[in-house]
């Protein structure tokens, strides 16, 4: 997993919503040849305009590469929520950016706290943390290995992201409690993790993209192994509630079509059914009557 290319900028909705529908009608809007008019329809300078591309790359709304395309996952959300207004849209980027590769230190900023523990770090120490995790995920990748001034970087924006702000819509998910340093110029200075409680078709989808990206072709999961890839840190629970909300899910009319777990019978054999695909569980997250905000 490589670092994500956001230099210090953080992820603001009204940058993906011009964006998506930029590229919706002009494909070719990233291209360097229209770096002026992005720049201009961005209202961005030219360092900017590369950083909102990344970040789109990064969590699946645009494919890779320099002529990279709107995927399934950004056309869905145009065709039911064009303004990113909704909460569950912003659950489905966070778990994209989860999920994803190219992300890093996204995913390892949720990885250094327990969402059960209510400990706070200063930012300084979780930075740190979440470097060393960086780093041993890439040696154990064999990558080559990152230094801590170049992490610095993305960190900021990814951290920056989870400030509270009205055009910050991450912030707004409840993940993270950031304290502001007083007196200061929006500085964070300590960071905690919360409890948060993701609608259960946020939580279907979730489990879609681990079976998708870890366990494509098979049948059943040893339920441990979501707890291996830390599927409760970026859903905000505990390892405890995840168990009882799949359970309960399973026997649901409508969901336990998707899984099918039960400890009791199946010695903690979680079944993700074929049908229980990233596109159409976004969908019901998309058409789902919830209020997702914290």
């Amino acid at each position: 997993m490589a670092l994500i290319s956001n230099a210090t900028f953080s992820l603001k909705t009204s940058d993906i919503v011009i964006a998506t529908k930029m590229l919706r009608s002009n494909p070719d809007f990233f291209e360097k040849k229209n770096l002026e008019n992005a720049m201009l329809d961005l209202c961005r300078g030219a360092n900017y305009v590369p950083a909102v591309k990344a970040w789109m790359q990064s969590a699946s709304l645009l494919g890779q590469g320099k002529h990279g395309s709107l995927t399934q996952y950004a056309l869905e959300i145009l065709d039911h929520d064009p303004e990113f207004t909704k909460a569950n849209t912003w659950w489905a980027v966070h778990l994209l950016l989860c999920m994803s590769e190219e992300t890093s230190p996204y995913p390892e900023c949720f990885k250094i706290l327990e969402p059960t523990s209510n400990k706070t770090l200063s930012r300084a120490e979780h930075e740190s943390r979440v470097f060393e995790l960086v780093k041993a995920n890439e040696l154990e990748r064999n990558a080559k290995q990152i230094e801590a001034v170049v992490m610095s970087k993305p960190y900021s924006g990814v951290i920056g992201s989870f400030k509270f702000d009205p055009n910050l819509p991450l912030s707004q998910l409840g993940l993270f409690d950031m304290e502001i340093q007083k007196g200061g110029v929006g500085t964070i200075q300590n960071i905690t993790r919360t409890l948060t409680k993701p609608s259960d078709a946020t939580f279907l989808f979730a489990l879609s993209l681990f079976k998708f990206k870890f366990f494509p072709t098979s049948v059943t999961i040893d339920f441990q192994k979501v707890d291996e890839v830390g599927l409760h840190y970026f859903l905000g629970c505990s390892k405890a509630w995840l168990s009882d909300k799949t359970k309960m899910l399973s026997s649901h009319i409508t969901w336990g079509e998707y899984i099918n777990y039960d400890p009791a019978l199946n010695l903690n054999s979680l079944e993700i059914k074929a049908s229980c695909i990233p596109k159409t569980m976004l969908k019901h997250m998309l058409e789902e009557n919830v209020d997702g905000w914290m």
